[in-house]
């Protein structure tokens, strides 16, 4: 489960934290809520699997 945690933050990070610093000065607060709601909903289903013992 620890393997599953660490690719997932590893590879989201790689990919949303260039986006969400360069879109915040061209489109505002409201990527940056979107791509907070994302990260959101990855861990609330994250922290289910490891509750089920997936």
């Amino acid at each position: 489960m620890c393997l599953i945690w660490l690719f997932v933050f590893h590879v989201e990070t790689v990919f949303l934290y260039p986006w969400a610093i360069l879109s915040f000065g061209i489109l505002g607060v409201s990527v940056f809520i979107e791509a907070f709601n994302f990260v959101l909903i990855l861990i609330v289903g994250l922290v289910y699997a490891e509750r089920k013992e997936a």
